[in-house]
This record gives structure tokens, sequence and C-alpha cells, in this order.
């Protein structure tokens, strides 16, 4: 094993314990209104009840199948789910490693599974973001990303030159025919199952295109990235089809995702420019919370490096931002998923900024170990942990939690009326009498 792919290993598995202990720490975080909403329909399905049937939402079932694995689990809410969401987290980090790995050398790949981590663990594994859709559905998109990589021919530009700056990965053998069939297929599943937890994530299945388009030298393997993507994303809906016709409530789930989907999503273009000032002031403020990244994003795309997997993870995540605006809701969650191209891309833009290459590792290179190299390095540094700062202070009242030092009632004052532990005693007492009027009905 080569001393890069020994420090790649040191980052990431180092990065994955840290994160993997802050996220334990915050398991006793209480259920937030929407997560509230969807442990009572997981209480209500392990109670013989049926979504849909016997509760109503407008979303679709996949988070609520998630919900009713983490009870399956024995935990009481909301450590279950809370659990589940860390683990998740941390699959994804490492599918984010593994995705940038496609298009960075080892160490800089390790990096974006840190930048992902990071963000990820310390900015959103907190109440009201922990255990949403877009938190939970980020298992599935960076595997879809992953796949999507996969797919592409080599490590090539658009003109079928080797990548800029690509070295050895520039010789990578072509996918085969039988590798493109399980790659574009897979990268469907996940899409699919990603646009079950939200349907507006289905967008990155646009994907496929740009894969067909790198393989437009060959037809036959543009036809079967093609196909495999669409028959992957259609059959990543049978097992959903299966429940909803088993229990006959197809039909009561169209019209509650679709009708109430469509007037909730809908509600914010009555004023054309009320909305655009209210997309700008989003992203505005979006884009400084996540000003370290957002930083490093911009160098790697100033960067105009040609290579296609580059291309396919900006690409990726222009979709996610697009899926975004055009919802119109912009709560500090729905950008949880745009975190995997990103972490990705400012791994890229900190190579470029300490090597001159977006293939360099994340140190300076041997022309560039001087005083300023260092000190970009501590400017990146302090960037980094000023960001995550703010965010990372809640850790102590967690950490006092934890070992006994304050009750629950203190623990849970700061978080409002949502936290005040009514949420999980209200899901359990009416999945009760749901379950009671089952019972009863012949």
């Amino acid at each position: 094993m080569k001393a890069e792919d020994l420090k790649a290993l040191l980052v990431l598995s180092i990065g994955l314990g840290l994160f993997s202990a802050l996220g334990f720490l915050s398991i006793h975080v209480p259920l937030g209104r929407d997560q509230g909403v969807a442990a009572y329909v997981a209480e209500v399905m392990a109670r013989g009840g049926v979504v849909y049937g016997d509760v109503y939402h407008f979303n679709l079932p996949g988070i609520f199948f998630t919900y009713s694995l983490a009870r399956a689990s024995g935990l009481a809410w909301p450590e279950s789910i809370n659990l589940l969401h860390v683990i998740f987290t941390g699959l994804a980090y490492i599918f984010v490693f593994l995705a940038g790995r496609r298009l960075l050398p080892p160490l800089a790949a390790a990096f974006s599974g840190l930048f992902y981590g990071a963000f990820a663990v310390v900015m959103y594994t907190d109440y009201w973001d922990i255990a949403q859709k877009d938190s939970l559905a980020c298992l599935p998109l960076s595997l879809s990303l992953l796949f999507y990589l996969r797919m592409l021919p080599g490590n090539r530009g658009e003109r079928g030159d080797p990548a800029e700056g690509a070295g050895d990965r520039g010789r990578e053998s072509e996918p085969g025919i039988f590798g493109l069939a399980i790659s574009s297929s897979l990268a469907g599943v996940f899409t699919g199952a990603a646009a079950q937890f939200k349907p507006t994530l289905g967008i990155v299945l646009i994907c496929l295109l740009y894969a067909v388009w790198a393989h437009r030298r060959s037809p036959g393997r543009a036809a079967v990235i093609f196909a495999g993507c669409i028959l992957g994303f259609a059959v990543s809906f049978l097992p959903m089809l299966a429940y909803l016709v088993h229990y006959n409530v197809l039909d009561t789930m169209l019209d509650s995702v679709v009708r109430f989907g469509y007037f909730y999503g809908g509600q914010h273009y009555d004023d054309a420019s009320g909305a655009l000032l209210n997309t700008g002031k989003s992203l505005v403020k979006w884009l400084y919370s996540w000003r370290f990244l957002a930083a490093l994003v911009i160098v790697a795309m100033a960067g105009r490096t040609r290579d296609f997997r580059f291309r396919l993870v900006a690409l990726f995540g222009f979709l996610l931002l697009a899926q975004v605006i055009i919802q119109m809701k912009f709560f500090s969650y729905h950008w949880i998923p745009l975190l995997i191209p990103a972490a990705i891309l400012a791994a890229q833009g900190g190579s470029l900024l300490l090597n001159g290459s977006g293939q360099g590792a994340w140190s300076p290179s041997p022309a560039r170990q001087s005083a300023p190299a260092y000190a970009l390095i501590l400017i990146l540094l302090a960037l980094f942990i000023g960001n995550l700062w703010p965010e990372a202070k809640r850790y102590n009242r967690e950490y006092l939690f934890y070992q006994g030092k304050i009750d629950s009632v203190n623990f849970l004052l700061p978080y409002g009326p949502w936290g005040k532990g009514d949420i999980c005693p209200l899901a359990m007492r009416e999945a009760e009498l749901v379950a009671a009027v089952l019972e009863a009905t012949p």
C-alpha cells in the first residue's frame, strides 16, 4: 500500500470515528414536527394500520418505511430513528469517498468524505434537521452518484483526450458492456430509492443523459446505459407498488401525494417578484452558511477541467440545486443532499489551491512547499473550523446529558414547544386509538 493510500485511510478512519461519536451524542435529540408525524405513521403501521388507508399523508412512503425499520430495532423514539440516521450518514460518508475516488487521488477523496461528514453531522444532526427525508435520502443519492460515475468512459476529457492532470487514472480501462449494465441499473435503482423519500430528488436521473452523451461514439454502450437506468429506476418502485396494491391504497396515495403536493409545492408561485426575491435571499443565506465549501467549489469550477467525471459531479449538484429552487422551499434540511457533490468539488478545489492541479493530494506539492503554501492550509483550516464552530457548541449540552449531569427537562427546554417530549407520547396514544378501531372493525 502506497504512502498516500495509508494517509487517506488514516484521514477516512479518523473522520468516521469522530463523526460517529458526535452523531451518537445526538441520538437523544427530540423529534421535531416532521419527525414526530413520521413516527406517528410508523406507529400506526406497526400496530396493523396502513399508510394512506388508516392514516393520510402527502409524502411518498419511503420515509415511513424507514421509520418503521427504526422502530423494529426495539429502541424507543427518538433514539431509534436518530441512531438509524447516524448509520445512514456513516454509510453515505463512505460512499461519498468512493465517488470522490472516481476523479480524485486517495487523500483528496478522503477529504471529500471528511467534508461531507463534518457538515452532515455537525450542522445537520440536530433538532429539526436530523432524520428528515432529505438527510436520509443522502444514502441512496451517494450510491447513485457513485454508479453514474462508474458508467463514464475512463478518466478522459470530452474530446477523448486524457483529462488534465489525470496521471495514472487517465489510463483506466473502459468499462465493459456487462459492467455498464450493472452500474446503470444500480444508478437507476438508487435514484428511484431517493425519489421515494422525496419525488423531486428523482431529477438526478437526468445524469443518465450525460453518460449516454459521453458514450456517443459507441451507440451500443449508450443504449445499454439508457435502458439500464430507466429499468433500474422503474424496478425500484416495485416494492412500494406491491404494498400499495396489496392494501388497495394506490389511488389514495396518488390523490394525497399528487394533489396536495401540487398545492403545497406551488403556493409560493403566486407572486413572481416575491418568489424571485425569496429565492435570491435564500441562496445568499445558504452560501454563507456553507462558506467554506462554497469558496472551494468556486475554485474547482474556475479550474474548468474537461474531465467527464468532474462535469458529471457538477451536473449532479446543479440538478439537486434546481430541485430545491423549483419546489420553492428553503428550509435548512432541503440543502442537505447538495453536500454530496459539494464535498467532492470542494476537495477538488482544495487540490487546485495547494497543487495547481485538481488531481493533486491535499498537501503542498514539492514545488509549493513554502511558507505561503502552509499559511494557506492554516487559513483553510480556520475557515473550516469557523464555519462549523457555532453549530458545534451544542455538543457541550448533549455531552452533559449523556453523562447524566442535566435532566431531561433541562435538556429538552431549548428546543421549544416541539421539544418538550409531547410528540412521542402523542404518537403512541393516537396509534393505540387507531389500533383499537382496527381491532374492533370486522
